[in-house]
């Protein structure tokens, strides 16, 4: 059970994420990460009475990717303070007090439910406040963080419901009602619908009625979504933005290999996103090596197979989490973030097993305590290095760029580009670009991203032009009335070098009209 103390320490790791979470939020930008501008344009769109419509592309065709809730809250914010970009911390907050909630809430609900120890849960908990990357993405106007708060929510409630000898019918309803929420912010969320359901058929614990209420919740987005509004066939650029199903694995062999390849990479990301600092350092000194953190994180694995296998419900939802991530064409980082304080308690719990089988009680948790410290402070650490070079640019940095990388950019050279295209392109002009979002939510102008999604080569290194052929992005331009487009420092690498090879061989088609004072920001005419 939960004692005073308990509250206590929830609130005190809350207040490290909104601490460190207003420290590293840069306001008035979005866009850097391609679909934190899509939320935005979207939830525009429903605050201006538009619909559930991709505004930021040529002709809104309707959003059937994304799920509506985050996007309807944002639109609150929208509505009462529609002063744009003013209004995006608010949003940004949203999603920053979302992640503080969560991750409180987080070491209430393991010590609640006896998934672990007090101290194990305040360490995870703590290493993950303090991950670089979770405090990126909780900083961002993305839905991550909603998520995590959500499905907290939701495993507590089940979890209670397990526990209970007796549940009403009405109490079933509402378990599923809040069942179904998190799969309204994030279509995995399917995947925590369906471990519940299974444990509880498991336990013997009824679930009709619960089931009831979860596909109350989530059967008019999936009516709404279940043909998309571009389909993937009809056009692949715009089908990018609105298909999910057509962007799953491929048939055969090729789905074997990135299943196989995303499983070594969760592996490796489940220690190397928490302990980013000392990764970072054994790189630092060429010591860096991906078998001890891939063993790391397979031990992470490894634990919460083990506690799924005896029917622990939170451990069966990060079980069938991981399992569709692995299928899933993207690399895995990105997807570990909202369950990333759950894989952190595997992770310590397995740690913590292994030092107690050999250094005995009660020094294994001094060992425990000591390695997550250090951890901690290193990603702390890197946290302030991250600070400093977003606020000195103006620009969000996952990571402090190198100095003598090109990595670096600043956000005032973005607003003069913004800038020079409202003054010079008409409102209905079409723009293309590799930040297509940012460019549309800026200037009002309709984008898109000008290359087809291939995800085996542009994620996994497989063989095959990454972003295609010079006459592909033409034909792309055309095809797709592009009037201008816009190349910028922060896109695909490999696609700034396509538009300096389109623009070298065929003079005529692409014609340079805008360079920024930072000349990497250029604009072509399309003709």
């Amino acid at each position: 059970m939960l004692r005073r103390s308990d509250y206590g320490i929830a609130l005190a790791l809350a207040l490290v994420v909104l601490i460190l979470g207003v420290w590293r939020l840069v306001p008035r930008v979005s866009g850097v990460f391609h679909d934190d501008a899509i939320y935005v344009s979207t939830a525009k769109a429903l605050a201006e009475g538009h619909g559930y419509r991709l505004i930021n592309l040529p002709d809104a065709p309707r959003q059937t990717k994304y799920p509506i809730l985050y996007p309807a809250i944002l639109a609150i914010v929208w509505k009462s303070w529609p002063v744009f970009p003013d209004n995006l911390v608010a949003m940004q907050l949203i999603s920053l007090l979302s992640a503080a909630a969560a991750l409180g809430l987080i070491y209430l609900y393991l010590v609640r439910f006896e998934y672990c120890s007090r101290l194990t849960a305040a360490l995870a908990v703590l290493l993950s406040a303090t991950t670089p990357l979770l405090l990126y993405i909780g900083t961002l106007t993305l839905s991550e963080m909603p998520f995590t708060l959500l499905a907290t929510v939701a495993l507590w409630r089940v979890d209670a419901d397990l526990r209970n000898v007796a549940t009403t019918r009405l109490h079933q309803l509402v378990t599923g009602v809040l069942l179904g929420t998190p799969y309204l912010c994030r279509t995995l969320g399917l995947s925590l619908i369906i471990a519940a359901l299974v444990v509880l058929v498991w336990r013997r614990k009824p679930m009709v009625v619960t089931m009831l209420g979860t596909t109350a919740m989530v059967a008019p987005w999936m009516l709404w979504s279940a043909p998309p509004s571009v389909a993937w066939e009809a056009n692949p650029i715009i089908g990018y933005y609105t298909d999910y199903a057509a962007g799953w694995s491929p048939p055969g062999l090729d789905a074997l290999r990135v299943a196989t390849l995303n499983l070594l990479l969760l592996g490796a990301e489940t220690a190397r996103i928490p302990l980013t600092a000392i990764d970072t350092g054994l790189k630092a000194v060429s010591l860096a090596n991906p078998t001890p953190m891939f063993l790391l994180g397979a031990m992470a694995w490894v634990y919460v197979a083990r506690r799924a296998r005896h029917g622990d419900l939170l451990f069966s939802f990060v079980l069938l989490y991981g399992t569709v991530i692995c299928l899933w064409p993207w690399r895995p980082w990105r997807f570990v973030i909202p369950i990333l304080p759950f894989l952190v308690t595997g992770l310590a719990s397995a740690v913590a097993a292994v030092a107690r089988r050999f250094l005995g009680r009660p020094r294994h948790q001094y060992v425990l305590a000591a390695a997550g410290l250090v951890a901690i402070v290193g990603n702390v650490i890197m946290v302030a290095g991250g600070v400093r070079a977003s606020h000195r640019d103006g620009y969000p940095y996952a990571f402090a760029p190198e100095v003598t990388a090109t990595e670096r950019v600043s956000w005032n050279a973005f607003e003069d580009l913004f800038a020079w295209i409202r003054s010079h392109a008409g409102k209905d002009e079409i723009m293309a670009s590799g930040l297509d979002t940012m460019v549309a939510l800026y200037t009002g102008r309709p984008a898109f991203r000008p290359w087809v999604h291939r995800p085996l080569q542009q994620n996994y290194g497989f063989p095959g032009p990454r972003v295609g052929t010079p006459e592909e992005l033409l034909d792309i331009l055309r095809r797709n009335r592009a009037r201008y487009l816009v190349n910028v420092p922060m896109a695909s690498t490999p696609f700034q070098r396509l538009v300096e090879d389109v623009a070298q061989q065929y003079p005529d088609s692409l014609v340079l009209v805008y360079r920024g004072a930072d000349p990497r920001l250029t604009v072509f005419e399309v003709r």
